[in-house]
């Protein structure tokens, strides 16, 4: 299964973004393979549809969860829609390899 986490840079020490379609970078995880790519968001400066068109993205990724701090109202309907899980991090202090320890312990 792949996952997407929403991050500020392009590494795993970096710390999660505040808001799921203005993320700057989507670390694309394999948990499968452990394999962790990542993407830059060219749609985080644009005015409008950024959650649609970030959410497109990630689907041709073929995400089934996504992990951030915040997802907006619009973009949880296409989501549930599309049966992509949310998982919402109450801590934007967290880097993506503190929120991969934690799906590795949940998922043992």
């Amino acid at each position: 299964m792949k996952i997407a986490i929403a991050l500020k840079g392009d590494h795993l020490t970096e710390q999660l973004d505040d808001r799921f379609g203005r993320s700057k970078y989507y670390c694309i995880y394999d948990i499968e393979t452990k394999r962790a790519d990542f993407i830059k968001n060219n749609f985080a400066t644009e005015t409008d549809g950024v959650g649609k068109q970030v959410v497109d993205l990630l689907m041709g990724q073929n995400v089934k969860m996504i992990i951030a701090c915040e997802f907006g109202r619009k973009v949880r309907t296409i989501l549930e829609k599309n049966k992509i899980q949310m998982v919402i991090m109450q801590d934007a202090l967290l880097t993506g390899e503190d929120v991969l320890k934690k799906i590795r312990t949940d998922r043992a």
